[in-house]
């Protein structure tokens, strides 16, 4: 992590079939002797149509303040600024275990149990 420099920050609207809102923040960070340009707040595309969500985002980030930026070491030009764990894809990895065992009780309603009469499983 480094410090940055907010060099932009509005509320952006768009959106073709109904109007959404983001949180645009621009910001200038250095890595050893390279000044990088970032734009990137957090790991998500961040989206909402509520415009207080993104305009509550700007005025915590407004233009000539310090922010802190979270960088790949390896790939130092990748940034974001909030490394905040509903960030995260957490949705995903709470949902897919629910899918799995939605499939596997499924699949075993299929399968019936052995037919006792030869002793082979029996498909419904």
């Amino acid at each position: 992590m480094v410090q940055g420099l907010v060099t932009g920050s509005d509320v952006v609207q768009g959106g073709s079939r109904r109007t959404i809102y983001s949180a645009q923040i621009e910001y200038e960070y250095q890595v050893a002797a390279d000044i990088l340009i970032g734009d990137q707040y957090s790991y998500m595309k961040w989206n909402t149509s509520g415009k207080t969500s993104a305009e509550q985002i700007v005025a915590k980030h407004p233009v000539g303040s310090f922010v802190d930026v979270y960088y790949d070491p390896l790939k130092p030009e990748k940034s974001v600024l909030s490394m905040s764990y509903w960030d995260l894809p957490w949705l995903f990895f709470v949902l897919l275990p629910v899918f799995h065992l939605v499939a596997l009780i499924s699949i075993m309603g299929i399968i019936d149990k052995k037919d006792p009469d030869n002793n082979q499983t029996k498909i419904a």
